[in-house]
């Protein structure tokens, strides 16, 4: 059974909300309006009224504890921030994905108003530092400053992190160094890019190509596997010979990669995936619902 996000919207899905440029919406209306035309399991509730209530109910009890907290805590209780979290993208949809984004968005629901480098004291997960800020290691910081080359990354006092294409070279210069390409040294393991890694000779390396042996983390190209022989094979379609491993939807049986079970057939004793259209819930597979069910409010009641 997969994990559920907690009430309303785990913070990690409705950080990618915020960032998402949406204009604000009602979000208990456009949840259970996807909740029941998009096909999605409406065993919460009897009807769409019925959800737009109890996602309601459960908004309210949810700001109602945040300022009771913020009260008993001497804090402010930011609603700005609290209705942010619940933007709904204007692409909102059956198909609706969270788009994967490096933006940082700093709000605090629940905050003080101490600024930038002040101390500061955990209260909870919450501190009373400013809304834009957190509480690490005594002092209010930036979590969203992003560090340039040359500038100083190590330290107990900062968040900051190196910009896009940059690694922290923290047992060199301390500082926030471009991260290398094919042929570049990474003596700690650290500095190589994304298309790279770190090799046993310590210099960066391509993940290897088909035939070739796997890199010392069982790394290789993409589209590719380590098979048993250590050397980085295609991952095997239907039809073909498997050690276990097969493409999406399929299993391997008896040594061959063949469709995973249907919808009402138990899942995959020895791994694998259910067959196109199915997914694994419990023991049992089940017809895919759409991608923004994952997001609805079924699975966040618990």
């Amino acid at each position: 059974m997969r994990a559920r996000p907690g009430p309303l919207l785990a913070v990690s899905l409705l950080l990618t909300f915020v960032g998402c440029g949406g204009e604000k919406k009602d979000f208990a209306q456009a949840a259970c309006d996807l909740h029941f035309s998009c096909d999605c399991s409406p065993e919460n509730f009897t009807d769409e009224e019925a959800c737009v209530a109890d996602v309601n109910a459960q908004i309210t009890k949810q700001d109602d504890d945040a300022k009771e907290f913020a009260s008993a805590n001497g804090l402010q209780f930011d609603q700005a921030c609290a209705d942010r979290f619940r933007a709904v993208p204007d692409d909102y949809s059956c198909d609706y994905v969270p788009p994967e984004t490096n933006e940082c968005v700093a709000c605090a629901t629940i905050h003080g108003d101490q600024p930038l480098a002040a101390g500061c004291t955990a209260k909870g997960i919450y501190s009373d530092c400013d809304g834009d800020l957190v509480c690490f290691n005594g002092l209010c910081l930036d979590p969203c400053q992003r560090l340039a080359a040359g500038d100083n990354c190590v330290g107990g006092t900062t968040l900051a992190r190196c910009g896009d294409g940059l690694f922290c070279d923290a047992d060199n210069t301390k500082q926030c160094q471009p991260a290398g390409g094919v042929g570049s040294p990474c003596p700690t393991g650290d500095g190589c890019n994304e298309a790279t890694y770190c090799g046993d000779d310590k210099t960066c390396v391509a993940p290897p190509k088909a035939d070739e042996p796997c890199g010392p983390a069982g790394q290789c190209a993409e589209t590719l596997y380590c098979a048993p022989d250590t050397t980085c094979q295609p991952i095997p379609a239907d039809g073909a010979p498997c050690d276990g491993v097969c493409q999406e939807h399929l299993v391997c049986t008896a040594g061959m990669c063949e469709p995973g079970p249907g919808v009402g057939e138990p899942c995959p004793m020895a791994g694998g995936d259910c067959g196109p259209g199915a997914r694994c819930q419990g023991d049992t597979c089940v017809a895919e619902m759409a991608g923004v069910c994952e997001l609805m409010p079924a699975d966040m009641m618990e």
